[in-house]
């Protein structure tokens, strides 16, 4: 409404569905595509015209970075990158943030075993605190970047 107007959008949905690329099927594919893919871009449709002020989706470094078995969830995340960097160059507000690994545990990362965190910390990511990523999130709505990878690394592995 009028005296409420939307300002901004943070898009943070996502399904995880494993597998390496021989693996994956059409539905496989879809059950991951749909909350990242098909949500976004009916969010940028439905609010192209609006004057937002920001437009924040919230992507993973697997789409910039890689991360092995996660070849749809690396496709559905580099969508995301390539979407914002598309608002931008038309003028739109946008930032696509390439989040990488939480300490807290969610309904995503809940069932990370240890070989999984081992894996990635053997490739250089360490979790970030749940202090570190929101500092992260308050610095990157200040810049007009529109791909940030918001990801802690270790940089001696």
């Amino acid at each position: 409404p009028a005296d409420h107007p939307l300002t901004g959008v943070v898009h943070a949905a996502g399904v995880l569905d494993d597998g390496v690329v021989t693996s994956l099927t059409p539905g496989r594919l879809d059950r991951v595509l749909r909350p990242k893919v098909d949500a976004a871009l009916a969010l940028h449709e439905a609010t192209r015209g609006l004057p937002l002020s920001a437009f924040v989706l919230f992507s993973s470094a697997a789409g910039v970075i890689g991360n092995a078995g996660q070849a749809n969830y690396a496709a559905a995340n580099a969508y995301l990158d390539a979407l914002a960097e598309r608002r931008a160059a038309a003028g739109l507000p946008a930032q696509s943030l390439a989040w990488g690994l939480w300490e807290q545990r969610s309904e995503m990362t809940g069932t990370l075993d240890g070989t999984g965190l081992g894996r990635m910390a053997h490739g250089g990511v360490a979790a970030l605190s749940d202090s570190q990523g929101l500092a992260l999130f308050d610095a990157a709505l200040r810049l007009d970047d529109a791909l940030l990878v918001p990801v802690r690394l270790d940089t001696a592995r």
